[in-house]
C-alpha cells in the first residue's frame, strides 16, 4: 500500500466516525422530547464540533488526494455536508437555546407569543442591520486570502469559501444585479 493509499483509507476511516457520531446524535434527538437547555446546548456544541472536524477532513482530502481520488470521495463528503446542514432542532429546542444565548439587552426583548418564530422576528427587528451584514460578506468575498500553491485543494478551498458568502447573500435576498453593484461600489 502506498502513501497515499494509507493517507485516503485513514481519511475514509474518520469520515465514517464522522458519519456514526452524526447519525447517533440525530436517533438520540428523534428519541428525546423533553431537553432542559443545559442538555440542549450539550447536544448543540457535539453538532458544532462534528461540524468542525469535517470541515478539517474535508480539507485534508483536498490535501493528498488528486482528482479522481477525490471525485470518489466527493458524493460521500457532500452527503454529509447536506446531513450536517440540515440538521433540524425542533421549535422548542430552537427556543431554548436562543434564550439560553441570549446576553444583555436582547434577554429582555419581548414578544406577543412565547415562541421561537415570534422571539426571533422580534430580536431581526431589534438588531438585525441587513447592509452591515451585506457589508460584512462581501468584504469576506473580497479579502479572502490569496492561495499558498497552485494545487486543486488550495483552489476547492477558495471556491468554498466564496460559495458560502454567496449562499448567505443569497439568502439576504442579494440578487446578482445588487451584488454587482456592491462589489464595484466596494472594489472602487
Amino acid at each position: 500500500m502506498t502513501s497515499s493509499e494509507t493517507e485516503i483509507t485513514t481519511l475514509d476511516r474518520k469520515r465514517g466516525s464522522i458519519k456514526c457520531q452524526l447519525t447517533k446524535m440525530a436517533n438520540a434527538l428523534q428519541k428525546q422530547t423533553d431537553l432542559s437547555i443545559p442538555e440542549l446546548q450539550a447536544k448543540l456544541d457535539i453538532v458544532l464540533k462534528l461540524q468542525k472536524k469535517f470541515e478539517l477532513l474535508k480539507n485534508d482530502y483536498y490535501k493528498i488526494t488528486n482528482e479522481t481520488e477525490y471525485a470518489e470521495a466527493e458524493p460521500v463528503l457532500n452527503s454529509m455536508e447536506d446531513d450536517l446542514q440540515d440538521f433540524e432542532l425542533s421549535d422548542r429546542e430552537k427556543l431554548h437555546y436562543l434564550l439560553g444565548t441570549l446576553r444583555g439587552d436582547a434577554k429582555i426583548v419581548e414578544t406577543s407569543d412565547d415562541d421561537f418564530f415570534s422571539l426571533f422576528k422580534a430580536l431581526e427587528q431589534s438588531y438585525e442591520n441587513k447592509k452591515v451584514i451585506v457589508d460584512s460578506h462581501i468584504k469576506n468575498i473580497l479579502n479572502l486570502q490569496a492561495m499558498k500553491h497552485e494545487s486543486s485543494g488550495d483552489l476547492r478551498i477558495l471556491l468554498d469559501n466564496i460559495k458560502k458568502n454567496l449562499r448567505s447573500l443569497k439568502i439576504l435576498d442579494f440578487e446578482r444585479d445588487k451584488l454587482s453593484n456592491a462589489l464595484l461600489l466596494k472594489s472602487g
